[in-house]
C-alpha cells in the first residue's frame, strides 16, 4: 500500500489556493511504493526459486536486483520477471565457476521522480543430513540399578540399517 501523505498549509484566498493543493495532490501520487517486497527463503538445490518484488507508483518503473550489494546481471538465471520479481530456473548453492546463488538480495525501483530499496532478503541452501547406509554392528550396554532392585542390564544390538534389536539379560 502507498504511503498517504498529508500537506497543510494557509493561503489568504482560497481560489488560489485550489491549483498548489492539485499539485500537491499530484506530487503525492508519484512517490514510489512497495506493494510486496523480498523475503528470506530457504532455497532447494536445482529447484525454481522466485523473490517477489512489486511495487506501485508512475510509470515507467524499473527494478534492477542486488546480490550482496552488487548489481545482479541481467541473463537467463536469474532473470528479472516482467512484474518485477527475480525467477530461477535452477537455483544452485555451489556453481561450476565456483560462485552461489546464495546470499543477501534486494530490489531497487526506481521512476522519473526518484529510486526506492527494498529490505533485504537471506537466500540459504537447504540442508540435507548425511545418513549411513549400512552401519556397523555395535553393541551397547547400559546398568540401572536402584537400591533394593535387582540390576537390570538392556543390551541394544545394531544389525541392519532398517534392523533394532533390543534383549533384557
Amino acid at each position: 500500500m502507498a504511503a498517504k501523505l498529508t500537506y497543510c498549509f494557509k493561503t489568504d484566498n482560497a481560489t488560489n489556493g485550489l491549483p498548489k493543493l492539485m499539485e500537491l495532490q499530484r506530487m503525492a501520487k508519484l512517490t514510489l511504493a512497495f506493494t510486496i517486497e523480498p523475503s528470506d527463503q530457504i532455497a532447494v538445490q536445482e529447484q525454481p526459486l522466485v523473490l517477489d518484488c512489486q511495487v506501485e507508483g508512475i510509470q515507467p518503473i524499473s527494478i534492477t536486483w542486488r546480490k550482496n550489494g552488487m548489481l545482479v546481471a541481467e541473463g537467463m538465471d536469474p532473470m528479472t520477471l516482467a512484474n518485477g520479481s527475480l525467477y530461477f530456473s535452477h537455483f544452485q548453492k555451489q556453481k561450476e565457476d565456483g560462485t552461489s546463488d546464495e546470499g543477501e538480495y534486494g530490489c531497487v525501483a526506481r521512476n522519473h521522480f526518484g529510486l526506492l530499496v527494498s529490505r533485504k532478503a537471506r537466500i540459504q541452501a537447504a540442508s540435507k543430513w548425511s545418513f549411513l547406509p549400512n552401519p556397523r554392528d555395535i553393541s551397547m550396554a547400559m546398568i540401572l540399578s536402584h537400591p533394593g532392585q535387582d540390576m537390570v542390564v538392556p543390551k541394544v544390538f545394531f544389525h541392519e540399517a532398517t534392523e533394532l534389536s533390543c534383549f533384557l539379560f
